[in-house]
């Protein structure tokens, strides 16, 4: 499997809770696994709200998506609902991954290199 941005979320994510033999590797690019500490509040403060607003509505499906820069208001620390939308890619290790980071974007960079340690 490979992808960008979202669909290397994605693919990480999928590599993690499923286990399919057919599956022999992931090659994500640009992607992050830890949404308070890659995206929301890299260094410990907000990170871009306006770029909130604009992956929430372009992501939202019929159902709409929770509102992360309401959220990151409401829960400014990292606790337990961080923790529960962060990735543990330490605990895949059925497959390689092999992770592509660049210093086009530092909307990704920061994050694909965490994912590669």
């Amino acid at each position: 499997m490979a992808g960008n941005s979202w669909l290397a979320i994605s693919q990480i994510n999928f590599a993690l809770r499923m286990h399919y033999p057919a599956l022999k590797a992931i090659a994500p690019w640009e992607g992050y696994t830890g949404l308070f500490r890659h995206y929301v509040a890299r260094g410990g403060r907000p990170h871009i709200p306006g770029l909130h607003r604009m992956i929430s509505n372009g992501f939202a499906g019929p159902e709409g998506v929770e509102n992360v820069g309401a959220m990151l208001e409401k829960r400014p620390l990292y606790e337990d609902y961080w923790e529960d939308k962060r990735i543990p890619v330490e605990n895949i290790d059925n497959i390689p991954m092999y992770v592509v980071a660049s210093y086009s974007s530092m909307l990704h960079t920061y994050g694909s290199f965490q994912t590669f340690r």
